[in-house]
């Protein structure tokens, strides 16, 4: 067989559970017009099985062999398909990374589609995730010119041929490696896991494009995947980290108010605090989760609350640390520019 040109992705599959859908999807992703350099399987499945012991799964790796991809199946911590998602992202040999689940295939052109759009100011760029026989994009959301975080239903799900941005991708999509990192503290359904790592690239300044063209169909599996975990109590903790993200996004709540969360020593205290009147001149209400809260209590004005009011109301706290963000960014300037980036 002669070998097509590859491009320089990697595609990463997390799966769980699921041998005889992952078949389908990795059929799909080798049938590529645009054929990627590289494949990773993570298997998160309860009881892993060596794939290359089946005969589907042996011609479908001397498959992607004689394209000349690479591949190799790593495996999961049985801590969520977000765990997986981090683990391709770190091992990846590209800098560009195709993420589909176990329970989608990619029409043949969709790899070539989305990097016709891979410009270098664009974070990620998303096909149609769409169940069979799914309906034309309404016209009230084909108007909309900006898919955001609280536009529902998410207008990948249906058919379009245009180019849209986006806020935030759902499911699938290509997107540039080390930009963020994905939210490790989520619970192993990682509810939301997709919303918060690329709305995470909009914020870092990043375009997000959904291009209708490309379409990937989601057979959209009763069992495996995230569907082996069935607690209630693992979706409410999600939805509470969701929440936290949105409050120091300030989205979905009032413009005028902001709250701070500062778990670190004094000093740092004292160097937001010569940011007040910039935020005094932003925001009506503001309210600080200070470890040394003594440092504002010669201004009434504020509302001040213990850490652990903070750690009760985010679940988790490393968005808003302060040192987490400079290092993330190799910072080279000084704290308070760092404080007036995050928060204002």
């Amino acid at each position: 067989m002669k070998k097509k040109s590859l491009v320089e992705v990697t595609v990463g599959i997390p799966t769980k559970n699921r041998y005889d859908h992952l078949a389908v999807t990795l059929y799909s992703i080798i049938n590529q017009t645009q054929k990627p350099s590289e494949i990773i399987i993570v298997d998160d499945s309860d009881n892993p099985l060596d794939i290359r012991e089946f005969s589907l799964y042996k011609n479908l790796l001397k498959l992607t062999e004689d394209f000349g991809i690479k591949w190799k199946v790593l495996y999961g911590q049985k801590k969520g398909q977000h765990h997986s998602h981090q683990l391709i992202q770190e091992t990846a040999e590209n800098s560009l990374i195709f993420r589909i689940d176990d329970d989608e295939a990619a029409e043949p052109n969709t790899l070539e589609l989305l990097l016709s759009c891979m410009g270098q100011e664009v974070g990620a760029v998303a096909p149609a995730v769409m169940l069979p026989y799914a309906d034309e994009l309404p016209e009230w959301l084909e108007t909309n010119h900006l898919h955001t975080i609280n536009t529902q239903p998410n207008v990948q799900w249906y058919k379009f041929d245009d180019i849209l941005e986006a806020q935030h991708l759902y499911s699938c999509f290509l997107y540039r490696k080390g930009i963020v990192d994905f939210d490790l503290t989520l619970s192993p359904v990682a509810h939301r896991e997709e919303t918060i790592f690329t709305h995470s690239i909009y914020r870092e300044g990043y375009k997000l494009l959904i291009n209708g063209s490309a379409r990937v169909w989601h057979f959209r599996a009763e069992v495996g995947g995230i569907r082996s975990h069935n607690q209630k109590d693992f979706y409410d903790n999600d939805e509470k980290i969701f929440q936290g993200y949105l409050d120091r996004w300030s989205i979905g709540k009032k413009s005028d108010s902001k709250t701070i969360v500062l778990d670190n020593g004094i000093g740092d205290h004292y160097a937001f605090k010569n940011l007040l009147p910039e935020f005094r001149a932003r925001y009506k209400d503001i309210t600080i989760a200070a470890s040394y809260p003594e440092v504002f209590f010669d201004d009434p004005d504020i509302k001040l609350i213990s850490i652990a009011d903070a750690l009760l109301m985010y679940h988790n706290l490393e968005g808003f640390s302060i040192y987490r963000y400079m290092g993330k960014r190799n910072w080279k300037k000084s704290i308070v520019e760092a404080y007036k980036e995050l928060y204002l």
